[in-house]
């Protein structure tokens, strides 16, 4: 941690000179452990907090204009306050400008700052790094104007700026995770209630090993707002049959109301709702089993919910196919599975201690003998939330 601080402090100085009043915040990553596609219909969710972290030195420059330099992309972006309209060069400082409006019109004293944008977090690969900077974009904007938020109200916040601001229509589990992880924790995460819960994962039982795919899909969201309309269009239908309850998400309807009245759907929609039906209950007894400790059970929830999301809701592709079924076939590994919107991205396998390392060669040459590319894999532990650091404590 202290090394990254230091790194962005560096680039601070050759950017924008005298690092003089610098801030930091570190804004994990997070990995779903179980759970996709089950947020956008107030379901349930089971995402960590990852220590692979974005880090914003940042330093207030008297003015109204913001000054960022992104080390991920070699660019420096900028914009005023009193004028945010949607960059079309620099579109990652979008996540920036929502931030500022949201926290503006919450009625937070906006003041304009130079900052360096770097860390460990790798972008692109489904590790949240977009909510990451936009929560670091936030917690810099408070800092500054000496203000101090409920942390899920600012997760909110971050949500709105992206689905509103930036146009993505992703969830609120990123941002939640980013700001209320907690080291050697899950968030069990109720998306209708917005109730958090805390499940104890102990590294003693299993590691968290993440194989990015280097799979990009571009334009994904026509395939996933398909997927939604589907779901909505089932929904409707099982809800005109169920007498004396109202069904107005997916996460009303239970197992056995698809068992009953599932089969009445046409494909595919009978395979999508499917899906969040049975993720849904996924997630639930995969909380139950790490709080069991019952590792091997925990397992094989995330080898179905690959399945599921592979046949059901239809969102995985080869690479992704291909890296879950070398985890599969490989000694000490629990479970794994595609994690977040899909169609490329990551896995996440659940790894035992001792196999880690063997575990991690096999996956990348078997890999590259398939795909003639080695995929970037990440051992991570879980991370604590978003903070504030001082000069002091980041270097």
């Amino acid at each position: 941690m202290n090394q990254l601080c230091q790194e962005a402090r560096r680039a601070f100085i050759e950017h924008f000179g005298e690092p003089e009043g610098l801030a930091y915040v570190r804004a994990p990553g997070c990995v779903n452990l179980i759970g996709d596609h089950t947020d956008f219909y107030g379901g349930f969710a089971l995402p960590v907090a990852v220590d692979l972290n974005t880090i914003l030195a940042f330093r207030p420059n008297d003015s109204d204009e913001v000054r960022i330099r992104s080390v991920f992309f070699n660019q420096t972006a900028s914009f005023r306050l009193d004028d945010l309209n949607p960059d079309e060069e620099f579109d990652w400082i979008d996540y920036v400008q929502g931030s500022a409006g949201e926290l503006g019109r919450h009625g937070v004293e906006l003041r304009g700052f130079d900052a360096v944008l770097s860390g460990s977090l790798p972008v692109g690969v489904g590790l949240g790094s977009s909510s990451a900077l936009t929560v670091a974009a936030s917690m810099a904007f408070m800092h500054l104007a000496g203000v101090e938020l409920d942390r899920m109200e600012i997760a909110q916040l971050c949500h709105h700026a992206e689905t509103e601001f930036v146009g993505v229509q992703s969830g609120l589990v990123d941002p939640v995770a980013c700001l209320l992880g907690q080291k050697n924790s899950a968030l069990k995460i109720d998306c209708t209630s917005l109730e958090v819960e805390f499940v104890p994962i102990h590294v003693s039982d299993a590691n968290l090993v993440i194989c990015d795919s280097k799979v990009r899909s571009e334009n994904i969201w026509n395939e996933i707002n398909r997927r939604r309309e589907q779901c909505r269009d089932g929904m409707r239908q099982i809800a005109k049959v169920v007498l004396g309850r109202e069904i107005d998400s997916l996460c009303d309807i239970s197992l056995s109301d698809f068992n009953l009245y599932g089969p009445m759907l046409q494909e595919p929609i009978q395979q999508r709702i499917k899906h969040v039906v049975t993720e849904n209950k996924r997630v639930l007894e995969c909380a139950e089993s790490l709080l069991d400790r019952n590792i091997m059970r925990a397992g094989v929830l995330l080898d179905a919910s690959h399945a599921s999301l592979r046949d059901d809701y239809e969102v995985s592709c080869k690479e992704l196919d291909l890296l879950t079924e070398i985890a599969w076939n490989t000694r000490h590994v629990y479970g794994a599975r595609m994690t977040g919107l899909g169609f490329g991205g990551a896995t996440i396998n659940m790894v035992e201690g001792e196999g880690v390392r063997s575990f991690c060669q096999v996956m990348a040459s078997e890999y590259k003998n398939r795909m003639e590319t080695t995929p970037n894999i990440y051992v991570c532990n879980t991370e604590m939330g978003a903070e504030i650091l001082t000069e002091e404590k980041g270097t």
